[in-house]
């Protein structure tokens, strides 16, 4: 299944650590512009790409949601939280 923009980034920043607000701070934008962006209810820009890339060591097409043939760091990263995340899920279901 194929994640869309939002669940990306949602998705980078949980397995980093950071808070809405902390990323929102690092972008250089207000709290409340990156929660629309998380939503879907704000495209990205073209420098908010580049710099999501940036922060988060990964490719601007990972980004975008096409596939890398190198993976950096932050997509391993990213790839890891994910199945912890759907392995936590399924667990919390069987209870």
């Amino acid at each position: 299944m194929k994640s869309t923009i939002p669940e990306v980034i949602i998705t980078l920043r949980e397995s980093h650590n950071l808070s809405q607000a902390q990323l929102a701070k690092l972008m250089g934008l207000n709290k409340n512009v990156m929660g629309r962006i998380e939503h879907g209810d704000r495209p990205l820009r073209a420098e908010e790409i580049l710099k999501l890339a940036e922060i988060f060591d990964v490719s601007t097409d990972f980004i975008l949601g096409k596939k890398s043939v190198n993976v950096p760091k932050g997509e391993t990263l990213y790839h890891k939280h994910n199945e912890q995340t759907a392995k936590d899920l399924a667990r919390k279901s069987k209870t």
